[in-house]
């Protein structure tokens, strides 16, 4: 009851646009730390680098969807999209306090 409100609050727009930010941001962190993974024995705060290039390149597509492809522009679209960034920093964060603690 309490999530359809909020939904119906901020749009299923922006929902969408917070969940594919994400997971644009997400699959582009596990792609960087896949190619990295050896260099974790000693610098394993490296790991927490890779959520800026994918939360860049999110916020890239986000503006370019907005200028070119959007004919009503609303760069609320684009803070969704970089808060769904912002949860990749966090479930990062998660994974490097884990790795660092084995």
């Amino acid at each position: 009851m309490y999530m359809k409100n909020f939904i119906e609050k901020i749009g299923m727009d922006k929902v969408a646009h917070f969940g594919v930010g994400g997971l644009i941001t997400s699959l582009l962190t596990i792609a960087l730390i896949a190619q990295d993974m050896d260099i974790f024995v000693v610098e394993p705060w490296r790991m927490l680098l890779y959520p800026i290039i994918g939360t860049v390149i999110t916020a890239f597509v986000s503006v370019f969807k907005e200028v070119a492809v959007d004919y009503e522009k609303d760069w609320k679209d684009l803070y969704a999209a970089l808060i769904g960034s912002a949860t990749v920093f966090i479930a990062t964060f998660i994974g490097f306090l884990l790795f660092v603690a084995n």
